[in-house]
């Protein structure tokens, strides 16, 4: 039998609403799976999650698909843009698959289209836009529905260093217009210097958690 491996060990954290967290950590650290933890993707062999005082642990399949879909947004590495769908089909998918109709889903697309800077590019295929247009189209997917929560997976880490910061100065500026809470998982320091706090993870333990002063 193979060693048994703990992805994470002893996890107390508190964020606070409206407060841009920075989990920082080398690969393989664990701070993927507490991400996928806290996004209800993966759920904890002990202990528990609980999203404005709700335990995750008590809901069924059901309420958590919809959980994840109404209250979550999620900012991949990657994109996960589907290349035959135009940039406001993929901002409004989620819309869709919640039983938005076309129309409005389309304004309410727009509107944040238009708010990271692509209202040019609306109607365009990912393989006509760039890696930083590509990233800012993730990111109007993951606010279209409104979310608690934003997820965001090393965002940056296919970006150019200067690429990298416009985006994270967007997460910032729309998520405080929002009035959002946004949790942010890198191993780049200079990325976790954009959150209101940084804790620190390292083979699944945390080794720096200062305390949140945001409510």
């Amino acid at each position: 039998m193979g060693e048994e491996v703990k992805a994470l060990q002893d996890i107390s954290l508190e964020i606070g609403q409206t407060e841009f967290l920075a989990v920082l950590g080398a690969s393989g650290s664990g701070k993927s799976t507490l991400l996928n933890m806290i996004g209800a993707l993966d759920s904890p062999d002990k202990g528990e999650v609980f999203i404005a005082g709700q335990p995750l642990s008590g809901m069924t399949d059901k309420e958590l698909t919809l959980f994840r879909r109404r209250k979550i947004g999620y900012i991949f590495q990657f994109f996960n843009l589907f290349p035959h769908l135009s940039v406001w089909e993929n901002v409004a998918l989620p819309l869709l698959l919640d039983g938005e109709s076309p129309g409005k889903a389309k304004d309410r697309a727009r509107k944040i289209i238009s708010d990271v800077g692509l209202q040019e590019r609306i109607d365009h295929l990912p393989q006509a836009l760039s890696g930083g247009e590509m990233q800012r189209v993730a990111i109007s997917r993951a606010l279209i529905t409104r979310p608690e929560i934003l997820l965001a997976d090393e965002p940056t880490g296919n970006l150019d260093s200067h690429m990298g910061e416009i985006i994270l100065n967007q997460i910032r500026e729309l998520c405080t217009e929002y009035k959002r809470t946004v949790i942010l998982v890198t191993h780049d320091h200079k990325a976790a210097s954009f959150a209101d706090r940084i804790v620190e993870i390292q083979d699944g333990v945390l080794i720096k958690n200062p305390s949140s002063k945001i409510q």
